[in-house]
This record gives structure tokens, sequence and C-alpha cells, in this order.
């Protein structure tokens, strides 16, 4: 089970340190104020994971920008096991060519937390009608 730190730890000596030094003291600043998460390896905000700083930052602005407090920040699950597919699932991925290595399902260069996340996006490019039922 991996453990977060707060953006703020960026800056500390640690897993990652030439990406924490690349981050600007502004960034870090409005990440810590969005809840922005980093583990060493990766960033997280709003239940999803990023490897890039920039995408985080820039998909929780969008997300604070909205006026739906409902909307805004909901709770992160990157703490969570990722199970690995059953029969089924590998079945339904090799459908739509979605692969599952180092715990992420991926498609298309993108990565995945939740398999039902990579289905619907290569649904979506593949003009699919849904082969899951609503979860």
């Amino acid at each position: 089970m991996r453990t977060t730190e707060p953006a703020t730890a960026m800056a500390a000596p640690g897993a990652d340190e030439s990406r924490s030094r690349a981050l600007s003291e502004d960034m870090l600043r409005a990440m810590a104020e969005m809840a922005i998460q980093y583990d060493g390896r990766s960033y997280y905000f709003n239940g999803y994971r990023y490897d890039d700083a920039t995408d985080a930052l820039d998909y929780a602005r969008r997300v604070h920008a909205r006026q739906w407090p409902e909307d805004r920040v909901h709770p992160t699950t990157h703490h969570e096991a990722i199970a690995a597919p059953d029969e089924s699932d590998r079945r339904l991925m090799a459908m739509l060519h979605i692969s599952f290595e180092a715990g992420v399902f991926g498609f298309e260069g993108f990565r995945y937390d939740r398999l039902a996340d990579a289905v619907n996006y290569a649904q979506l490019r593949g003009g699919m009608r849904s082969l899951m039922p609503p979860m």
C-alpha cells in the first residue's frame, strides 16, 4: 500500500528529487491549496493519478473554477490496491485493446487505475455502445 504526502512536501529531498526541484514555489503553493498530493512517483487529485504535476494542477484549477461545491474535490482512492483483472475482464480488455501492466490499465498511451475508466475511454474512441453494465 502506498502512502502519500501533501504536495508541499515535494520540495524536501525524497524519492524523486529532480522532479521536485523543477517545480516553482508558486506551483507548489497552488498544488498545496488545491490538495494535490504526491507520493514520490505520481500526483493525485480528485481520485485521479497524474505523471505530470502540470496536468494535475490544470485539472484541479478547472474543478475549482466550477461553481458547484459538490463537484469540487472528492476523496482520493489511490491508496487502494488495484486488483488484477479476472478472466472476464481480460476478455473485455482484449476486445478493446486495453493493457494491464504494473498495476495500471492502459489504452492508447493513457493510464488508468480503474478498468471501467479505461473501458469508457476505449468505447468513446471506438464509437462502441456500452459493453459493461453501469457500476
